[in-house]
């Protein structure tokens, strides 16, 4: 269950940089 948090919280912070990159 950590390891699927920590995953969704890098793919949050990508996704959020990649919006703030266009």
């Amino acid at each position: 269950v950590e390891k699927m948090k920590e995953i969704a919280k890098v793919k949050t912070k990508e996704e959020k940089k990649k919006l703030e990159s266009e």
